[in-house]
């Protein structure tokens, strides 16, 4: 049975120097210490799910050496302007050896695919037998979600194609081949911002970013939202507490 994850470890929580990130079909980052990795020697893939976005999750580990896989142009040039290697390409022809990495992150990635089973396969492949998979997603088991109902914004209707509780989430882990180690509903990042993306959409910074508004607006805006964001803090503390927080977050390793 997993165990209870509800503080963050003192220490990191990937400690190793090999690494893969998903954050979501349009995020991946991969860094690894194993030369055997390296991508250049494949095809560049066509455009398609997955990405390593700017390449700030990489440069916030501080792990070299690390490269970056995207299917989006702007994003390679992005990591690489960061000083890191990277090329365009996908999860399913991910261009390393099987068992390449030590750890795999899947933040807000699932929900966006309508079948798990190729993802978590390909996870599968890339990852070592002692190696550690990371997946967050929505929870749709929470109070937010059982209060708002559908105005709650973790629905994302259209973008989302899968809402998953947080047993739905634990069962499909396992029928692909994941042991469940523990989990967690504690995620200060996404449990107030979903509240307040629920109550008010209109203060979402991407959805005044892309209206005509004024500097002072936006400004006046983004201060509203923060705020906003502060005080639904406590709440959303004490529903992660119970398990049932916006988000889950379960750690897992491959079935031997």
């Amino acid at each position: 049975m997993a165990k209870a994850w509800l503080l963050p470890r003192a220490k990191p929580v990937f400690p190793s120097l090999r690494m893969i990130r998903i954050r979501s079909p349009y995020r991946c980052t991969a860094s690894s210490a194993d030369p055997s990795c390296d991508p250049l020697s494949t095809r560049i893939a066509s455009r398609s799910g997955v990405g390593c976005g700017d390449g700030s999750f990489l440069e916030a580990c501080g792990v070299r050496p690390a490269l970056g896989l995207d299917w989006s142009h702007a994003a390679v040039q992005a990591v690489r302007a960061r000083g890191f290697p990277a090329v365009r390409g996908t999860l399913s022809d991910a261009p390393f050896r099987d068992g390449a990495f030590s750890i795999v992150t899947m933040f807000h990635y699932l929900e966006h695919v309508a079948s798990a089973r190729d993802h978590l396969g390909a996870v599968r492949r890339l990852l070592r037998r002692d190696g550690k998979l990371v997946v967050q997603v929505p929870n749709a088991d929470s109070w937010q979600r059982r209060i708002l109902r559908s105005r709650w914004a973790g629905y994302d209707p259209a973008r989302h194609l899968v809402n998953y509780s947080t047993e739905t989430l634990a069962r499909t882990l396992t029928e692909h081949g994941f042991q469940l180690v523990r989990r967690t509903h504690l995620s200060l990042r996404d449990n107030p911002t979903t509240l307040i993306n629920s109550l008010t959409p209109q203060l979402y910074p991407p959805a005044i970013a892309s209206r005509e508004h004024g500097p002072l607006l936006r400004l006046s805006a983004s201060i509203a939202y923060f705020a906003a964001v502060l005080v639904a803090m406590p709440l959303c503390q004490l529903e992660a507490f119970f398990g049932k927080g916006a988000a889950v977050m379960c750690e897992a390793a491959p079935h031997q």
